[in-house]
């Protein structure tokens, strides 16, 4: 299904929740849905989705104030990790993307300090078999790792990084 953007919101700096005219929350959004201003390039994960008109953000909104803006809710990610998915109707599918790929890259910068991805530049490798754990935490969940493939490819900085596979199963 696509991002909803029904209605309109009011957002107030400082504040977490979130005023929705022409809304319908309750059926529609559920807590972990991202929430952005069409525009800006910040997102806001939900809390709590109290009514049809009314839901908090985790966080403090620490924008500008906007009554009556136009807005956008991703309620689509991937099943493992959480990632937002882009789909057929979403609008501003570029900073979805650009959001997956940020979640990504914090990924892999903690997989690299705490010591359990080790890589160079041009380097195509499986590190499934060189993980020095078996589980790996992260968000609040645990997994069990399977496999595990990324691609690098640049000459002196990371011009392309990006998992080509990953095989995990949550533990219960």
């Amino acid at each position: 299904m696509a991002s909803y953007t029904t209605g309109t919101v009011t957002v107030e700096f400082g504040s977490q929740e979130v005023i929705g005219s022409g809304t319908s929350w309750l059926n529609n959004i559920s807590v972990g849905s991202l929430f952005k201003l069409v525009g800006s390039l910040d997102f806001y994960q939900v809390a709590r989705v109290v009514s049809n008109t009314e839901l908090f953000l985790s966080e403090n909104y620490l924008q500008v104030t906007q009554p009556a803006a136009s807005y956008i809710l991703i309620r689509d990610f991937t099943p493992n990790r959480k990632y937002p998915e882009v789909k057929v109707g979403d609008k501003d599918a570029a900073s979805i993307i650009s959001k997956a790929l940020s979640m990504i890259d914090e990924d892999i910068r903690f997989l690299r300090n705490i010591g359990l991805l080790e890589v160079n530049i041009g380097d195509n490798i499986s590190v499934a078999d060189s993980f020095m754990f078996e589980e790996l935490w992260l968000h609040d969940t645990i997994y069990t790792i399977e496999s595990l493939q990324f691609f690098f490819s640049g000459y002196s900085t990371y011009d392309s990084i990006g998992i080509t596979d990953i095989v995990t199963t949550e533990v219960a």
